[in-house]
C-alpha cells in the first residue's frame, strides 16, 4: 500500500488515500500529517510556514456559509468538504 497525497488548489496536504498501486500523477506522501501543515512545492513536501490548524480553510467555509445563508442559496460544496476533513481528522 502506498499513501498518496491530496492537495488543495495552493499545493497544501489536505488529506491522503491509501491505494495499492499508485497512478502517473500520483504523489507519495508518506506519514506526513494531512492537516495544512506540509505543502508541495518543487516536487517535494516543505514546511507550510502561513500553517494554522485549519484557521484558513476553516475562515473561509464559515465565510461561504455566512455568504450563501444570506443569499438564501444551497450551503456551498466547500464547506461540506472542510466539514468531512474536520471529521475524517478530529471526529464529529
Amino acid at each position: 500500500m502506498m499513501r498518496v497525497a491530496i492537495l488543495d488548489e495552493d499545493g497544501v496536504l489536505i488529506d491522503a488515500k491509501s491505494v495499492s498501486r499508485a497512478k502517473k500523477d500520483d504523489i507519495d506522501c508518506g506519514d506526513l500529517p494531512a492537516d495544512g501543515s506540509y505543502r508541495y512545492n518543487d516536487g517535494q513536501f516543505v514546511k507550510n510556514g502561513a500553517y494554522r490548524r485549519g484557521k484558513v480553510d476553516r475562515d473561509r467555509a464559515l465565510y461561504l456559509l455566512i455568504r450563501a445563508a444570506v443569499k438564501g442559496e444551497p450551503v456551498p460544496q466547500e464547506c461540506v468538504k472542510w466539514c468531512d476533513w474536520y471529521a475524517k481528522h478530529f471526529g464529529e
